[in-house]
C-alpha cells in the first residue's frame, strides 16, 4: 500500500508542477521559452486531473487533501475561459443604446459546402442559405479563410454588405455600414494576416480588426493520432503536434507584437474579431486580453469550444472589445459548413 501511496503523492506533484507551468505559459513569450506554450495548451487535462486528485485525496482522508483542494481551486480559476457560467446570472438589459451586432467565423474556405453542391445543388444551397441566413443577423463580419470561390458565394448571396479583403485568401470584413478606410498587416502566409477598417456606425467611428493569427497545421497529425493503435505511432504523432504548436506560437507572438502596435495608435474604439489559432491560457490571448475585454465568461453559455478537432474546450476564435461597448448578448454556434464555429456578440455603446 505505501508504495501506491507514494506513486500517487509523485504523480500529484508532477501534475501540479505542470498546472504552475501552464498558468505561467501565459505570463511568457514563446520566443523565450518554446515548450511552455504547448504546457499551457493541455490546461484543460491538468485541471480534470487536479480535480481527479481532490476527489481521491479527500475520500482517502490523505494529510495532503488540503493542498490537493487549493491546488484544485486554483486550476478552476481558468475555467470560465473554457466554460461559460456568467450567461446563467446575467440578465440583458430591457433598454440600451443603439447596439452592433458583431460575428467572426472561420469559413474553411466552405468546403463542406462546394462539396455538397458537386454530391447536388440543393444540398449546397441548404448548406449555403444555413450560413448566409445567420449572417444577414449581423451588422459586421469578419471572416476568414476566405479563398476566391467562397468570396463569390458570399458576395452573391450577401449583396447588401461592403466587402474588403486582405489579398485573395485572407481575411474577410463585411459590414452594412460604409467602411471609411482600410488596411492590412501581411504575413508570409497569405491566408493568415490582419485586415482592419474603420466604419462609420450611427455617429461613431469603429476600428474593426479582423485577424488569422498563424496557423498550427496540425489536423492531418491530428487524425492521425486518433487513429493510431499503437502506442509508439501514437507518441510520435503527439510529439509532432507539440512541436508544431510550439514553433507556430513563436512566430503568432511576432504577429500580435504587429497588432499591439495597431491597437495602441488607433483613436477609435476598437473590436477585434478572429482566428487568434490559441488557447485562452496562452501569452498571445494574454497581451490582447490587457488592452480589450473578452465578454464570453461573464456573457458566454456552456462549453467554449470554437474548433471542432482533436482537443476538448479547444476555444481559439474570439469576440474581444474596448470599453466604449458593453456586451449585451454572446453566442456560439455550431454549424456543418465548416470545422469552425460562429462566434456572435451583441453590444451596446456604453452608458
Amino acid at each position: 500500500m505505501k508504495p501506491l501511496r507514494a506513486v500517487l503523492y509523485l504523480s500529484f506533484i508532477v501534475w501540479s508542477a505542470l498546472t504552475l507551468l501552464s498558468w505561467l505559459a501565459s505570463r511568457i513569450s514563446p520566443a523565450v521559452l518554446p515548450w511552455l506554450s504547448g504546457v499551457g495548451l493541455l490546461y484543460p487535462l491538468w485541471w480534470a486531473g487536479q480535480v481527479l486528485f481532490a476527489v481521491v485525496f479527500w475520500i482517502s482522508r490523505s494529510r495532503y487533501r488540503w493542498i490537493a483542494l487549493l491546488m484544485a481551486a486554483f486550476a478552476s480559476l481558468a475555467v470560465p475561459k473554457y466554460f461559460g457560467i456568467g450567461a446563467l446570472f446575467y440578465t440583458p438589459p430591457a433598454k440600451h443604446n443603439y447596439s452592433i451586432r458583431l460575428l467572426t467565423h472561420n469559413i474553411y474556405g466552405f468546403k463542406p459546402i462546394k462539396k455538397a453542391f458537386q454530391r447536388d445543388s440543393s444540398s449546397g444551397m441548404h448548406l449555403l442559405h444555413q450560413a448566409t441566413d445567420f449572417y444577414r443577423g449581423h451588422d459586421i463580419l469578419c471572416l476568414q479563410e476566405v479563398n476566391p470561390y467562397s468570396a463569390q458565394l458570399l458576395k452573391a448571396a450577401l449583396p447588401q454588405y461592403h466587402f474588403v479583403q486582405a489579398g485573395t485568401a485572407g481575411p474577410v470584413i463585411m459590414s452594412r455600414d460604409t467602411i471609411l478606410q482600410f488596411d492590412t498587416i501581411g504575413y508570409e502566409n497569405p491566408v493568415n494576416a490582419c485586415l482592419w477598417a474603420d466604419i462609420r456606425i450611427d455617429s461613431t467611428t469603429v476600428r474593426v480588426i479582423c485577424v488569422h493569427l498563424y496557423s498550427n497545421r496540425v489536423s492531418i497529425t491530428a487524425d492521425s493520432l486518433q487513429q493510431s493503435t499503437r502506442p509508439q505511432t501514437a507518441l510520435h504523432h503527439f510529439k509532432r503536434i507539440f512541436q508544431r504548436y510550439t514553433s507556430s506560437a513563436v512566430r503568432r507572438a511576432d504577429e500580435v507584437d504587429q497588432i499591439l502596435q495597431l491597437i495602441d495608435t488607433t483613436p477609435h474604439p476598437i473590436v477585434l474579431l478572429g482566428d487568434l489559432n490559441d488557447h485562452p491560457l496562452s501569452y498571445i490571448y494574454r497581451q490582447l486580453r490587457q488592452r480589450l475585454y473578452d465578454p464570453f465568461p461573464k456573457y458566454g453559455s456552456g462549453s467554449g469550444t470554437t474548433y471542432k478537432n482533436y482537443l476538448p474546450l479547444l476555444r481559439i476564435d474570439y469576440i474581444l472589445i474596448d470599453t466604449a461597448f458593453s456586451p449585451i448578448h454572446y453566442r456560439i454556434v455550431p454549424t456543418p459548413s465548416s470545422d469552425h464555429h460562429m462566434v456572435s456578440l451583441q453590444v451596446s455603446t456604453a452608458q
